[in-house]
């Protein structure tokens, strides 16, 4: 199976976001050098599309370049400690706190001393509806 960061690749370059390959291949759960995701939900709205994903974060840097323009994430901190946001600018999180960046830019993930467990709310723009086929 392909990486999280082999997925991102295609996806960006194909303008559509994660969920739609995730959706059509029946695949729920994808992992990488750091991260391992489980899409929770998908939802369309007019102006943008919205994925929810658990994910687990290991304490080792995963670097993300940036996906389609216009994409935002947030990301809740439930268990453990993160290193996240842009590659240029990270903030440490601690659980029950949150942080929102633009993800079209490189960010990364990293749990700090362990495992920690977050819920990421990517959002993608209009665009990327235009060629989404999910529902």
């Amino acid at each position: 199976n392909p990486t999280l960061e082999t997925l991102y690749d295609i996806t960006t370059a194909l303008q559509v976001p994660l969920g739609t390959v995730l959706e059509a291949s029946g695949q729920q759960q994808i992992g990488g050098s750091a991260v391992e995701a489980v899409l929770l939900d998908r939802h369309h709205a007019a102006s943008r599309v919205a994925e929810t994903y658990r994910m687990a974060v290991r304490p080792v840097r995963q670097q993300s370049a940036g996906h389609l323009t216009g994409t935002a994430e947030t990301l809740v901190v439930v268990d453990g400690r993160l290193l996240t946001g842009p590659a240029s600018q990270p903030v440490e999180l601690e659980a029950g706190q949150s942080a929102t960046f633009r993800a079209d830019t490189p960010h990364l993930y990293q749990g700090i001393g362990s495992t920690a467990t977050c819920l990421l709310v990517m959002t993608f723009p209009a665009p990327a509806l235009a060629q989404d086929t999910g529902s």
